[in-house]
């Protein structure tokens, strides 16, 4: 599977990719467990697609897990 091309993606696309809002997203990147935006200026913060993808996948992947472990009980 070929990976999609990287772009630079606003809050609000993360807000609406990820169904948070921006305090939520803000929590987690203090944190450290959401991806740091990559500053492009003066007050002008943006998010790689790819990075919010793979902390899309990374978050599947732990609930899959998580629900295997409950499942064994």
């Amino acid at each position: 599977m070929s990976e999609s091309p990287d772009r630079l993606v606003t809050i609000g696309n993360v807000m609406a990719t990820v169904a948070m809002t921006e305090g939520v997203i803000r929590r987690l990147i203090k944190e450290g467990s959401f991806p740091q935006p990559v500053s492009t200026g003066v007050n002008k913060n943006l998010w790689s697609s790819n990075d919010i993808q793979a902390w899309i996948k990374q978050k599947r992947q732990q609930q899959t897990t998580s629900n295997r472990r409950n499942n064994d009980r």
